[in-house]
């Protein structure tokens, strides 16, 4: 009788190691699942915004380089209009410098002026005109500088 006595609690005993082993194991494996979904949606939306980054600074590299390309075509354009400029500089400097030499050495207009002065009264209409022709060169020199310098 003794040992029904234990064959009959052992049978009770057995079923309920095994519904405590069958929760545990159930709940083990029930609960990484989730935690793993939970990793991959997180993932999922990592990669979705990197790549939302990436086609947004995509759009913005590809507009710089839209500027970058029609900064370009104007410096092409204006290379001819710098380098035009720039002989016309030149040449009023040269202009300039040829009419400073000529003052130096001639003593410019003085000379015809000088004579322009000392005729007489009457034709002083006359004088005028010649004072300006005198001059001309002189003030064409320095605005055709003046003109080359600011462009």
């Amino acid at each position: 009788m003794g040992s029904t006595r234990v064959a009959g609690r052992a049978g009770p005993v057995a079923v309920i190691i095994l519904a405590a082993a069958l929760v545990l194991t159930g709940t083990a494996s029930a609960s990484p699942a989730p935690d793993k979904q939970q990793q991959a949606a997180q993932l999922a939306q990592q990669l979705d915004d990197a790549g939302q980054r990436v086609s947004a600074l995509d759009e913005q590299f590809n507009q710089a380089r839209a500027k970058a390309d029609a900064i370009d075509e104007q410096l092409a354009a204006i290379g001819p209009e710098l380098a035009d400029s720039d002989r016309q500089l030149a040449a009023a400097r040269q202009h300039l410098a040829d009419a400073a030499v000529d003052a130096y050495v001639r003593g410019g207009s003085s000379p015809l002026l000088s004579a322009l002065i000392k005729s007489n009264a009457s034709d002083f209409g006359l004088r005028k005109t010649y004072v300006d022709a005198a001059l001309e060169g002189q003030r064409g020199a320095l605005a055709g500088f003046e003109k080359a310098r600011r462009q």
